[in-house]
């Protein structure tokens, strides 16, 4: 008899442990998920580089701000690759597209709850200006992404021929 009341008993704490380890929070949400980081080679005469990345979220974010230390580029923004129009391009008289792609800053890149984001030549990118140095096959650097609700998240980005 005193054996039955014991398990009973331990029974019963084990499932109520168990209830209360489903009442918690949801902690398996996680900030943007960055894969296939990579930046381009760039010509020994230019001061300007770029760097690609897939960007993932769960639960939804924005990218708002890019940096690279100094000794790769003097300055890091988000950019995208856009259709001319009047707006984009200052030779232009009306607003109708010249059927140029022009590129331009933009302030931020929203990624929707389990949607994604490709940032990739002729897109979204990320613009490196006045590089210290030429992009050279093979070399690696840090890329530091803010994001509105993750916070700070640094990557590493390989200086590729082609997005892996």
């Amino acid at each position: 008899m005193k054996k039955s009341k014991i398990t009973g008993l331990l029974l019963a704490v084990v499932a109520g442990a168990g209830l209360f380890a489903s009442c918690g929070s949801d902690d398996s949400s996680s900030g943007p998920e960055i894969t296939k980081v990579w930046a381009r080679t760039s010509p020994m005469e230019t001061s300007l580089g770029a760097v690609y990345m897939s960007i993932s979220s769960k639960d939804g974010d924005e990218l708002t701000d890019v940096s690279v230390d100094p000794s790769i580029a003097a300055m890091a923004q988000i950019h995208e690759m856009v259709m001319a129009t009047a707006d984009t391009s200052m030779s232009m008289t009306s607003d109708a597209p010249t059927g140029e792609m022009v590129m331009q800053e933009v302030d931020s890149v929203v990624i929707d709850a389990g949607g994604s984001v490709d940032l990739m030549p002729g897109g979204y990118h990320i613009m490196l200006m006045e590089i210290a140095a030429p992009l050279e096959l093979g070399a690696k650097f840090d890329v530091t992404l803010t994001f509105a609700t993750a916070g700070k998240i640094t990557v590493v980005a390989e200086v590729r021929d082609e997005a892996p």
